[in-house]
């Protein structure tokens, strides 16, 4: 039996929760990152002149893409059934959910 939270939310749930909210944010920095581009009109991030703020926005984003990945692997040890049940409704994945969110944002990778 899963233990629940003091309101009753499996730990499951809880990181299931976490995930869609880290992706959420994921998108809110790869529209942040792809504004700031189109503002300097660069896109190369190896470029002299892309903005700070965007190499910046860029490493959080890619270390919140980790953080997903791990948690994921978490849930799948937790129940398996979840975590095949939520690869169903995701966007095709490579190495997780959050790999769609890494490289340049396009709006290819950029939800809506």
């Amino acid at each position: 039996m899963q233990q629940t939270s003091r309101f009753g939310i499996s730990g499951s749930l809880q990181l299931q929760a976490l995930i869609a909210d880290l992706n959420w944010r994921i998108q809110l920095l790869n529209s942040d990152i792809m504004e700031e581009e189109q503002r300097s009109h660069t896109v190369d991030a190896t470029d002299v002149f892309y903005p700070t703020l965007a190499k910046h926005l860029r490493e959080r984003r890619d270390k919140l893409a980790s953080t997903v990945i791990t948690l994921e692997a978490q849930l799948m040890a937790i129940d398996p059934l979840v975590g095949t049940a939520a690869q169903g409704t995701q966007l095709p994945r490579a190495g997780g959910s959050a790999m769609r969110h890494l490289g340049t944002p396009t709006a290819a990778n950029v939800d809506p």
